[in-house]
Formats: structure tokens, sequence, C-alpha cells
């Protein structure tokens, strides 16, 4: 009976009387469909290989992963299947990732990639995070209702990125621990309904759940194996080591200084512009005075070449009404309009030579390139480098943007006053350093991952000329 039970409700559709359109606009109202910013690119997240790491390895010395790597793994885990719609290149694909979790310390650039993710397959965004979910759909049912709403939606709009921040947390049972969050609803309670759609996800569906977490360690003992158990891949996002961290800056500076003048907010010094209207004033009012003196003296010498009147001659009739009074209005309309057609004549022959030294606009040429701005060569990047060791991709990209105010990519664009090494590390000094603790933490939660656990079994395997170490015995 149970059984019976749980398989009429698993086929059930709790939404089938509603359209996906309708689904579709009131997850967008409720904020959990969401727009991608279009400049989070794999190319935006910066950074260089680790030369040691092939030398390390072959010692049996693991390095963490480089962001060289870390883009690699994006590729192959997330782009290449949510964006490739044949079977046989899904069938192609080793293993079927349906849960991909980028952890790591803060302001590594873990959300960023998720949006980069969606930009690269032109997926569907759906936000799912315990904080941006808190408040809707309170209540048991309506948290299934959404979580069923979004899977449904997903599916039928695919390619689709499930993104949940905190992915961890989601997965702790300490309701203590829970409650410290102050949140109206537990962060866990999206978690027995989230688990059974992962479930029910086959091999070529283009959905796929991608989570972020920078405490991954939270979850301990019962938490932490249920949470590794169900998370199908894991991408480590590291801090930027000395290569990464020189080309992060390039890259940050370069961004910055493109999206100031590409949104117009490079706007000329305000004595340049005074200049220009002046100059646009006086040649204005010195060619007026030039017309109106050439207008006014028409008239007198035409005034003067025209033969007096006799006085003692007769007045002339009144024109009657009829053909008589015709031809001389006539006369009068015709010589009013040449003398207005040799007012309009003037200004265009004094333009004409103006016009001719102007070059012709070529509707067909191609738009001018304008070259990205790039750090000088005197630029001491080393110097830079090497004070900012331990800071992370996100710190760097939020100095860069309080140094490079639109005011000062203005002098750096226009007065050609270059960027120093001072004003960089004057922003930067008040943001935080990843701390050698977390770093402590992050490596020894990555220590008990099941893949790092068999790796570590096969070393010492082979250290031991292929015996297995015999299990410890326990103590009574």
């Amino acid at each position: 009976k149970a059984g019976g039970k749980a398989g009429g409700k698993k086929g059930k559709d709790l939404t089938a009387d509603r359209t996906i359109e309708s689904l579709y606009a009131e997850l967008v109202e409720l904020g959990i469909v969401q727009p991608v910013p279009p400049e989070h690119t794999l190319d935006a997240y910066a950074g260089d290989i680790n030369i040691l790491g092939a030398t390390l390895e072959r010692n049996k010395y693991f390095p963490d992963s480089s962001m060289a790597q870390v883009r690699q793994m994006v590729t192959e885990l997330a782009i290449l299947p949510l964006g490739a719609s044949g079977e046989t290149v899904h069938s192609a694909i080793p293993g079927h990732c349906k849960i991909l979790l980028l952890y790591g310390c803060k302001d590594t650039g873990k959300t960023a990639l998720a949006h980069a993710i969606a930009n690269h397959t032109g997926a569907v965004f759906f936000n799912l995070s315990p904080r941006n979910t808190d408040g809707k759909y309170p209540g048991k049912k309506e948290t299934t209702l959404m979580i069923h709403m979004v899977f449904k939606v997903a599916r039928t709009m695919q390619p689709a990125v499930i993104y949940i921040d905190e992915l961890e947390k989601v997965f702790l049972s300490d309701k203590k621990k829970l409650r410290e969050y102050k949140s109206k609803e537990l962060f866990n309670r999206i978690k027995k309904d989230l688990l059974k759609e992962v479930k029910g996800m086959k091999k070529g569906e283009r959905v796929m759940i991608v989570g972020c977490s920078s405490e991954p360690y939270l979850c301990v003992k019962k938490d932490q194996r249920g949470f590794m158990k169900e998370v199908s891949r894991f991408v480590y996002c590291p801090v930027p080591d000395d290569l990464s961290r020189r080309r992060v800056w390039e890259k940050c500076v370069e961004r910055r200084v493109a999206e100031t003048v590409a949104a117009g907010l490079v706007w000329p010094e305000p004595e340049d512009a005074e200049r220009e209207a002046d100059g646009a004033e006086a040649d204005g009012s010195a060619e007026e005075p030039g017309a109106a003196g050439d207008a006014a003296e028409q008239p007198d010498a035409e005034a003067d070449d025209a033969p007096a009147a006799p006085e003692d001659a007769p007045d002339a009739p009144p024109a009657e009404e009829g053909d008589e009074g015709e031809p001389a209005a006539d006369a009068e309309g015709e010589h009013a309009a040449d003398a207005e057609g040799e007012a309009e004549d003037a200004p265009a022959v004094a333009d004409a030579p103006a016009a001719a030294d102007a070059p012709a606009e070529d509707p067909d040429a191609e738009p001018e390139i304008v070259r990205p701005y790039s750090l000088p060569r005197d630029f001491d990047m080393y110097m830079l480098c090497a004070c900012t060791v331990g800071y992370p991709s996100g710190a760097i990209d939020m100095a860069c943007r309080a140094a490079l105010t639109p005011a000062r990519v203005a002098r750096l664009v226009k007065a050609g006053e270059e960027l120093t090494v001072d004003e960089l590390l004057d922003k930067i000094q008040f943001l935080d350093k990843v701390s050698e603790l977390d770093e402590a933490k992050m490596k020894d939660w990555t220590s008990k991952l099941p893949a790092r656990v068999k790796l570590q079994k096969a070393l010492k395997k082979e250290a031991n000329g292929g015996e297995e170490e015999a299990p410890a015995k326990k103590k009574k």
C-alpha cells in the first residue's frame, strides 16, 4: 500500500491546470527566474596556468587547481553537456553531472562562473538559494509546489541552470545552527523535494544544478556524508597565485576602463567644453552681421539706380479688377520670387567650399576600431602583485572599480595621466584577505572528498609495493 501511494504521488502533476507561460511569469515576478549579467563570461574569469603543477604532480604532490584549469573543468562538466542537444554528444560525455559544486573562499568568482555557464549556453537561470526564496512559498506544501514549478519549467525551457548559493546549509540537519541565520524559513526546507527531483533527472536532459559554497566544512559527520554523496562533481575555486594575480589585475583594469568609456561616462573637461562653446558662438556672430549688412545694402543700391519719376507726371489711374490688373500683380510676384531666390542661393554658395572640403561619409565604411587600454610598460606590476598576496579576485575587481572612477578614467584617457600602483593599493588595503585559517579548513575538507580519499589510498598502495595497508583495529 505504501508503495502504491508513493507511486501515485510521484506521477502527479501539481500544476496540470496551468500553462507553462503562467508558471514562468510567476517565477519571474517572485525573482526566482533572474537575468544574467552579460559581462560574466569565462574570459572574465582571468587567470593563468600553474607552471609547476605538472612537476609537483610527478613528485606525488597535488597542488590546488589553477584558474585556467577551473575554466577547463567548467567547460567540460557544465557548458558542453548543457550546450549540446544531440544524444550522441551526451553519450560520449563520461558520467552524468546532476549537481556541480563550485566551492572556495569568499570572493573567488563562484557566482560569476555560474552566470558564465548560463551565458555561454543560453540557459534560463533559476535562483533557488535559501536567502532568495526566504519568505516565498511558506509551508511544506508550498515548498513542494515551488520545487515542482521550477523543475517543470526548467525541463520545458531547457537548457536551464538551477543556482543554489550556500548549498551546504541545505544539507544541515542541526536546527539550532539553522536558526542562527535568522531567516523566516529554515534553509534546509527544500532538501527533501530537491533530492526527489534530482533522482528523476535523466541523462540527456539539459538541466543542471550549480551550487556554490564558501563554507562547505559546516556539514559534519552524517550531513557531510550526505552532502558529498549527492553532489556529482566538485570544483575548487582558488585564490589567484602569482601568475594569475598579475593577469587578474591587468584584466580588471582594462575591463573597468572599457566599461566606463562604453557607457559614455567620460565627459569632456569643463574648460574644454566652455572653449568649444565660445568658439561656436564667435563663428556664428561673425557670419550674421555680414549677411545682414549685405541684405541692407541691396535695397539702397536698387533705390539709387532707379530713374526718378517726373514731378509733372499725372498720377496713374488705379488698376481695375480684371485682365489689366493681373499682369501687374504677376510682375510684382516674379520680382519678389527672384529676390527670395537670390537670398537663398547666397548662403548655399558661401557654404559650398566648406562642403567640398569635408570628406563624404561612406555608409559602407567600417567603424573606427578603438584599442583597449593597457597598462604602460613602466608600471610596477611586480610590486603590486607582491603587496596583494592572499587577496581574492573579487577584492581585486572591487579595488579597480573604486580607483577608476569616471573622473579618473577621463584624466587617464584624455590627459594621459597614467595609473599608479599607490592608487590601487590605497583602495585594496580596506578589503579583506583570505585568512590562512579559512584556507586550511578548505584544504582539510578537500582531502575528505571521495576522489581524494581514493587517490591517497592508491598512493599508499603504490608506496607499499602493491600491498594494501591493513585497516587499523578498533580499540575496545
